[in-house]
C-alpha cells in the first residue's frame, strides 16, 4: 500500500514542483497501478480532489485525475474492466468536460470500444441538453501506429489495433476534436495523447523527461487561468497549464 501511495505522491508532486508552486487546474495520471483497498486518502495532494478508474483485477493500470480544490465539478465517473480504465468528470467551474483513458497494449477491440461509447454517451446527453463545453480527452492509448499529422493509422500487424485505431479516429472526427501531442512521449512512439475541441486556447505544448516514469511528462499550457473569474482579461503572465502522466 506504501508503495502505491508513494508512486502517485511522488509523480504528482513532481507535476506542481515543476510549475513553481503555482496551481495547476486539473492533471492526470495513468498506469496509476491503484487498487480498490487504497483509500483516496492514502494519494490525496493538498490542495487537489482525486478521481479515481482502479485496474482491480490485474497488475498495472488505471487512472486518476486531479482537480484543483477551487474548481466545482459534478457528473464524475469511472469504468474498468480487467484491460481499459477510464473516467470523465465535468468541471462546472470552467464549462468543461474532462476524461482519462487508459488502454494496455493488449486490450480486445471490444474493451477499448466500450470505454469510448461511454464517453460518447455523455457527449450526446451534453448535446441533448444543449451543453456546449470544452473537452480535454487524454491519456495512454498504446497505439503508435498512428500518423498525427495526416491522422490516419499506418501499417499495423494487430487486426485489434488497426480496429482500435480505426475507432479512434472515428471518435476524434465524430467529436470535431484536435490530437495536440505530435512528438514522442516513450521512447520514439506517441502514445499519450490529448484531444480537444479547443486547440485555439491551447499556446504552447511541453514534452519533458521526467525521472519519476519511462513515460515524458505532458503538459499543455492555457492561454487563460481557468482558476481566476476574469477569463477574458488574462494577459500573457496569465498562461496556466494541466498536465498529464504516466
Amino acid at each position: 500500500k506504501q508503495w502505491y501511495q508513494r508512486r502517485v505522491a511522488i509523480t504528482a508532486g513532481h507535476i506542481i514542483e515543476e510549475e513553481g508552486g503555482l496551481p495547476v487546474p486539473f492533471f492526470a495520471i495513468t498506469e496509476s497501478w491503484l487498487k480498490p483497498y487504497i483509500s483516496d486518502a492514502q494519494v490525496a495532494i493538498q490542495g487537489y480532489n482525486c478521481i479515481r478508474a482502479d485496474r482491480p483485477t490485474r497488475k498495472g493500470g488505471g487512472c486518476a485525475l486531479y482537480v484543483a480544490e477551487p474548481l466545482i465539478f459534478s457528473d464524475a465517473i469511472s469504468h474498468s474492466d480487467k484491460h481499459c480504465n477510464m473516467l470523465y468528470v465535468f468541471i462546472d467551474s470552467m464549462n468543461t468536460f474532462v476524461s482519462v483513458i487508459y488502454r494496455p497494449p493488449d486490450a480486445p477491440a471490444n474493451s477499448f470500444r466500450e470505454v469510448l461509447n461511454t464517453v460518447q454517451e455523455k457527449l450526446n446527453h451534453l448535446t441533448l441538453e444543449n451543453r456546449t463545453p470544452d473537452l480535454y480527452i487524454m491519456g495512454d492509448f498504446n497505439l503508435p501506429n498512428i500518423d498525427w499529422e495526416t491522422p490516419d493509422a499506418t501499417q499495423e500487424l494487430s487486426i485489434v489495433n488497426q480496429q482500435a485505431c480505426s475507432d479512434l479516429l472515428e471518435f476524434m472526427n465524430k467529436n470535431f476534436l484536435s490530437q495536440m501531442i505530435l512528438k514522442p512521449t516513450r521512447k520514439d512512439n506517441i502514445i499519450d495523447l490529448v484531444f480537444t475541441n479547443k486547440h485555439q486556447d491551447i499556446v504552447e505544448t511541453n514534452i519533458r523527461e521526467t525521472q519519476v516514469s519511462d513515460h515524458r511528462l505532458v503538459e499543455l499550457l492555457l492561454g487563460y487561468n481557468p482558476l481566476s473569474p476574469k477569463k477574458d482579461t488574462a494577459s500573457s503572465h496569465d498562461k496556466y497549464s494541466f498536465r498529464a502522466a504516466d
